[in-house]
Parts: structure tokens; C-alpha cells; sequence
């Protein structure tokens, strides 16, 4: 993974209806999958995304998990990622290490 690009993977042994959505801080939706399947995710690049604020929201039956993504420019562009609560260990998200300023 690159400082831009982030793989979500849920956890989903119950096979519950669920979903990866991201969405910018205006509602747009920019990916979106849903899926009953006991394991599901995706890799998600922001590179060709401007500078803004947004979330990717995991969802699974009743469960909740938010990540708070804050995309900034500067000589290098990178994302800033925050998890709005502490999660259980079904969501797993990797990326690089934060540059170097």
C-alpha cells in the first residue's frame, strides 16, 4: 500500500448483510460495495482525489465503523486516516507509513 491508497477487509463470520462505502464531506459517494460474503473488502486509492475531508463507513448488521479520512497537499500529497470509535478486530485497514515532512 502506498500513503494513498488503503485496503478496507471486513470480518463478517455471521454472514450478515453489510458494506464499505466512502464518501467525501459534500455525500458524494465514491465507491460502494455491499456484501453478505463472510470476508469482503477493497483497496482504495485516493490519489486522483482533491484535497477534502472523507469518511469510509464499514458496515455489518448493526455494526458501525467510521474512518475519518483527511486528504492535504503539500510538496507530497497524503491522507491522514482517524477511526471516529476503537474497533473490534473484524475491520482491518493497512497502509504505509505517513511521510516524512
Amino acid at each position: 500500500m502506498t500513503d494513498l491508497s488503503y485496503r478496507v477487509w471486513a470480518c463478517n463470520p455471521a454472514a450478515k448483510p453489510g458494506f464499505i462505502q466512502m464518501v467525501d464531506d459534500k455525500g458524494t459517494v465514491y465507491f460502494e460495495q455491499y456484501s453478505s460474503a463472510t470476508n469482503f473488502g477493497r483497496k482504495l486509492n485516493f490519489s486522483a482525489l482533491p484535497n477534502g475531508k472523507y469518511t469510509i463507513l464499514v458496515k455489518i448488521g448493526y455494526d458501525e465503523h467510521r474512518f475519518n479520512v483527511n486528504m492535504q497537499s503539500s510538496s507530497r500529497q497524503w491522507a491522514d486516516v482517524e477511526q471516529e470509535e476503537p474497533s473490534q478486530r473484524l475491520i482491518t485497514m493497512e497502509t504505509a507509513h505517513k511521510p516524512v515532512k
